[in-house]
């Protein structure tokens, strides 16, 4: 009876060594700041946080951000970066965001003028693939996907569509590079971002890990500094707290 014991001990104690996750791998488009190669960035920062108190390495990679769903979902990454939640039906999103999005509107100021969601209806809209932002705003949109930011922006300036939707920080970051003219952002919507798992075993193992050592990292206030560094305050997902 004791040797049946210790093969059962022997047998479960394999097992959660099997499980046991040493690594994961982080895809996500490159962001200015965010998410840079090498895993340098503020969003790699918190990943690489989160994680490592789990004693579980990093790995990162950069790519177009559809490909990073992809990647996601045929196993060939644990998680992409940044989704807004629901927006993939495959994926399985932990309980906090670490960041959001201010939605912002990019257009013509002499040929538009746009204040609130309700002024994008019948307009020619353009946005990033694979951003889906449709599926957030309660109005049916004329819209077109494109794969190039600044070739978007020159589709503004010739009038060829009338607003382009994407993150005001993208939008900022263009247009501090190409600056163009007689063009204006408006904010128009705030959507919380998360990492996106597999809806596998691993991912929900990794989701949930996310959660429990994000709330860690606030608690022992090491999130704090990491966000007060990064002058990040305003979306810290703790904030209510």
């Amino acid at each position: 009876m004791k040797k049946i014991l210790v093969l059962i001990m022997i047998f479960f104690s394999t097992m959660l060594y099997s499980n046991e996750i040493t690594k994961v791998i982080g895809a996500s488009e490159k962001w200015v700041g965010a998410t840079e190669p090498n895993c340098k960035g503020f969003y790699w920062q918190i990943a690489k946080e989160v994680f490592a108190s789990s004693n579980i390495k990093l790995e990162c990679i950069i790519a177009p951000y559809v490909r990073t769903i992809h990647m996601v979902e045929s196993d060939k990454a644990d998680f992409w970066v940044a989704s807004y939640k629901h927006e993939e039906e495959f994926a399985i999103y932990p309980k906090h965001h670490f960041d959001a999005d201010n939605v912002a509107a990019l257009y013509n100021k002499t040929k538009n003028s746009i204040n609130s969601i309700d002024d994008l209806k019948d307009k020619k809209i353009i946005w990033m693939r694979g951003y889906s932002y449709n599926d957030y705003i309660d109005i049916k949109l004329n819209f077109k996907e494109i794969d190039n930011r600044d070739g978007g922006i020159k589709m503004i300036e010739s009038g060829r569509v009338d607003i382009m939707l994407d993150a005001k920080i993208e939008l900022d970051n263009a247009i501090k590079k190409l600056k163009p003219k007689n063009l204006e952002i408006k904010i128009i919507k705030y959507l919380p971002l998360y990492m996106g798992f597999n809806n596998t075993s691993r991912g929900k193992q990794l989701a949930k890990i996310w959660d429990e050592n994000l709330e860690k990292l606030h608690k022992n206030g090491r999130l704090k500094d990491i966000y007060n560094k990064a002058k990040y305050t305003n979306i810290y997902p703790f904030s209510k707290e």
